[in-house]
């Protein structure tokens, strides 16, 4: 189960759940149909995504939000006002389901472990007043903002010179953030933990040069590395059943068959250097081969400059969304990526015989009832 929330659009006395794609205009084909002379046929689009939803104007129109003109898309968060027109329309939600084991608090971390609780509203900037202070001169005096509402975490931009990022995806607007993302203000990096409830442990991303306060940097690294020698790819074996949900690499190569590495929120490096979070010990994988990232919205692998490169289902990528069932190869080195959701109820061993059970009555009861009818 997870918290699962609508946004919504106020407008006057009316309240418009988004869903999917809709338009705005004063055209009578539009989903919502916006009147006035200053607003075009087809006006704007909105179309709802796992962070928000995003505001998108239409041939020449422009929109504004929060006051600001805009004639390119933009991700809107709750709170926002979006003028079409002359006509406002305010960002809501509305908590549809509640996961109990949600995160009850929020804090976010930095690379040098410093940890700020989330609560309302937290301005981020170099002026000395903000709520989080970062003296940096490439960050902007009021750069970003957090903003929490109904136990839930909005990031938005305020027009930075530098740039807000989102697992490295830039923010143009706002977005909502998860359990695990990495928040970049220009070069400063911080990690949004949920606190509270039954979350997955966050992988600490760890810079090899630096160490963390906790993990000093290795004293000294293995940089001998062979080149892979071209092979087939492997093809699957038999994978294990999983009991547990999550995303997970499974080995099919001889140096790591049958190993079951689980995957946590956030990013993981994998590589042959003790400092990884998945180290594979063959003389064909870097130091530092690749990154996983696990978000809600997906899995990606990012190759990070290897000596061997990294493929996925045999083709070289740079970077690669996984699917369930992908063939991952790091240097000579094939695991299986596998992705067990929660809501795989038809496979759950308990439910598949609970079901049976129910099957099976269901059919004595209508026997019962056909002999009843007969006789």
């Amino acid at each position: 189960m997870q918290t699962d929330i609508s946004y919504l659009l106020y407008w006057e006395d009316d309240t418009i759940p988004i869903s999917g794609s809709m338009t705005f205009g004063n055209h009578l084909d539009n989903d919502i149909v916006v009147p006035g002379e200053d607003v075009a046929d087809f006006h704007a689009r909105v179309d709802l995504s796992e962070r928000g939803p995003v505001v998108i104007p239409l041939g020449d129109a422009t929109i504004s939000v929060n006051g600001q003109e805009h004639a390119s898309p933009l991700q809107l968060i709750i709170g926002d006002t979006v003028g079409i027109g002359q006509e406002m329309l305010q960002v809501g939600i509305e908590v549809e389901t509640r996961d109990p084991d949600a995160a009850q608090s929020w804090v976010l971390r930095g690379d040098d472990d410093s940890r700020f609780e989330i609560r309302g509203e937290l301005s981020i900037g170099r002026a000395a007043n903000a709520d989080i202070s970062i003296a940096k001169e490439h960050i902007s005096r009021h750069h970003a903002r957090l903003i929490e509402h109904d136990q839930m975490i909005w990031i938005q931009d305020l027009n930075s010179a530098n740039g807000t990022r989102l697992n490295n995806t830039p923010v143009i607007g706002g977005a909502r953030m998860f359990h695990g993302d990495y928040i970049y203000f220009d070069k400063v990096r911080y990690q949004l933990i949920g606190q509270g409830g039954a979350l997955t442990p966050v992988q600490h991303f760890v810079d090899p040069l630096r160490g963390t306060r906790n993990q000093p940097p290795p004293k000294q690294l293995d940089t001998t590395e062979f080149s892979a020698v071209e092979e087939p790819l492997l093809a699957p074996a038999e994978i294990p059943a999983l009991d547990e949900t999550g995303a997970f690499l499974i080995g099919v190569s001889e140096s790591v068959d049958g190993e079951v590495l689980r995957l946590g929120i956030g990013e993981s490096l994998l590589g042959r250097g003790d400092h990884c979070h998945i180290t594979i010990a063959d003389a064909t994988v870097s130091q530092e081969h690749a990154k996983i990232s696990v978000r809600p919205e997906g899995v990606r692998v990012t190759n990070l400059m290897s000596t061997n490169g990294t493929k996925v289902n045999g083709a070289d990528v740079t970077s690669a969304e996984l699917v369930d069932g992908d063939v991952l190869r790091v240097g000579r080195v094939s695991l299986v990526f596998k992705d067990i959701p929660a809501a795989r109820v038809e496979e759950h061993p308990v439910l598949k015989h609970l079901s049976a059970w129910l099957l099976a009555a269901v059919v004595g009861v209508a026997a019962l009832l056909a002999i009843t009818l007969i006789f």
